[in-house]
This record gives C-alpha cells, sequence and structure tokens, in this order.
C-alpha cells in the first residue's frame, strides 16, 4: 500500500480467520498489534518516535463464517509493518502478516554520469549535504524518481546542456521506497514534497556552476512553452550567490 496522503492511497483489508476441524468458529475474541519492522522502508535510522500505522480496531469476535476484518491505515513514513492476530483459545494462538508502504516502481538516478564531447559531465551528485544531517544521520539514497520524470528529468538536463547550462548537480529527489523524505531524520519535515518520484532539486552553485538570473528566465520560458516538461514532474531550483562547501 503506498503511505498516506498520496494519490491513489486507500487503507489496506486484513481478514483473520478461526476454524476448528475445518468448520468456521464464530464468536472468539481475537486482538490485533501493529509494528514497523527497524530500518525498513529505506531509512537509515529508527527510534520510538517512528510514525506507525494504525489499525480500525484492535480486538472483537469472529462472525458467522469464523471471520474477523480490519483495516490498516499506513503513515506517511515508507517502512513494513508487521500486523498480528491473537487467540488465547486457538491452537496456534498468534498469525502475522506483513504489509509494505511504500511508492512502486521507483527507480535510481545512475551515479554514474555520462560525459559530454568536452569531457565534462552531464550532472552530478551532491552525495552528501551537511545541513541534512540531523543528529549525524543521512539519507545517502535519496536519489529516485518515476521512470516518467527521470526521462522528464534527462529531457531537461539535455535541454540545458544545449544552452550551455554545463554540469546539473542534482539533490534530494525521493527515497527508494518514497513517503515522508526527513532530510533531518527525525521523521518530520521541512521536506513536503520528494514523496513519489515526481520531483528533483537541481542545483548550478553546487557544480561551481552558477548561473545569472536572466539566463534561468529565458531557459525556464523556452523548455516549459516549447519543450513542454510533460506532468506530473517537479523541478525546484536552488540557485543561492553565495554557495558554502559541503
Amino acid at each position: 500500500m503506498k503511505p498516506l496522503g498520496l494519490s491513489g492511497y486507500t487503507d489496506a483489508p486484513l481478514l483473520a480467520n478461526v476454524k476448528k476441524a475445518g468448520a468456521p468458529l464464530a464468536g472468539v475474541p481475537i486482538t490485533f498489534a501493529i509494528n514497523v519492522l527497524a530500518h525498513s522502508g529505506q531509512h537509515e535510522h529508527h527510534d520510538n518516535q517512528r510514525p506507525l500505522g494504525t489499525l480500525s480496531s484492535y480486538s472483537g469476535f469472529t462472525d458467522a463464517n469464523g471471520d474477523i476484518q480490519i483495516r490498516v491505515k499506513a503513515p506517511d513514513v515508507a517502512g513494513t509493518h508487521t500486523i498480528t492476530a491473537n487467540c488465547g483459545v486457538c491452537a496456534n494462538p498468534t498469525v502475522s502478516a506483513n504489509i509494505d508502504v511504500k511508492v512502486p516502481g521507483l527507480l535510481p538516478i545512475s551515479p554514474i554520469s555520462p560525459r559530454k564531447q568536452d569531457g565534462s559531465y552531464v550532472y552530478a551528485l551532491t552525495s552528501v549535504d551537511h545541513t541534512h544531517a540531523g543528529n549525524g544521520r543521512y539519507h545517502r539514497n535519496q536519489y529516485y524518481l518515476t521512470d516518467f520524470s527521470r526521462k522528464n528529468l534527462r529531457t531537461l538536463i539535455d535541454a540545458f546542456s544545449e544552452y550551455g547550462w554545463g554540469t546539473v548537480a542534482l539533490n534530494d529527489a525521493s527515497l527508494p521506497w518514497g513517503g515522508r523524505y526527513d532530510i533531518r531524520a527525525d521523521w518530520k519535515a521541512p521536506h513536503a514534497g520528494h514523496r513519489e518520484g515526481r520531483e528533483i532539486d537541481i542545483s548550478f552553485t553546487r557544480a561551481q556552476n552558477p548561473v545569472s538570473a536572466g539566463k534561468q528566465k529565458s531557459f525556464y520560458k523556452k523548455f516549459c512553452e516549447e519543450r513542454a516538461a510533460q506532468v506530473p514532474f517537479s523541478l525546484l531550483h536552488h540557485y543561492v550567490l553565495t554557495p558554502t562547501e559541503n
């Protein structure tokens, strides 16, 4: 299932069934619990503040078919959740199921950039941005996009090259499983987006290649109007006059 808040999100149904000698048992009390696997969802940190999924009910009784159904609501953070059903009167008192909360199909941007004819790189991954390393922790796998967005990005980079913008520095996209990208490793914002592989930050100052504001404006007009970059796809351009060294 997708992380909470993303397009196409739905709660997931789970069904527990109790039988005796193949016949359903009604009125059996069942309790449920939910937990999340440490470091799952491609998060390189884990603590007891990590957001958990929730259940529509944590206890109940089986119906005439021996069934009891609940629904699982995912958090906005990707990861693998384990839902456990407990039956105090059953021969096998505990059963569990894992549910992956993730955005399917995200693909990495290759860390090996092709070169141009002059030998310069087409793009560069910024890798480690120390301003994001909250509590000494950092996500090192933040360059994931949908295939659609990867193609859009390459079209954009090729267009940049045609206009002589030089090497494009790529910063944050999405984590491998999508969901909340907590850049400070604290399960919180400031990133509001970067959750579905449809957004990426670019910077020229990080690649030691500052671009004038006039050139930026001219290019964006030509790219957006003439190249018609398709949506859903977002580009966030970082431009600072006095970049700091990372």
